[in-house]
């Protein structure tokens, strides 16, 4: 999945997410998005991502 454009690190109990929002159809009404991000930057671009469920009502 080279194309995945986001990355992001633990800190803590959460995670801080690096990358610029694509505006999805229908998104406006949505509570919660999923969200793939590069977290190990040691790994090749096919491995070291994880999958976050973020809700829509934080800041960011």
């Amino acid at each position: 999945m080279p194309h995945i454009r986001y990355t992001g690190y633990c800190k803590g109990d959460k995670y801080i997410v690096n990358g610029q929002k694509t505006w999805t159809s229908f998104a406006q009404w949505a509570n919660w998005i999923f969200c793939l991000i590069h977290t190990d930057s040691d790994a090749n671009l096919q491995k070291g991502i994880s999958l976050l469920l973020i809700s829509m009502d934080i800041f960011g």
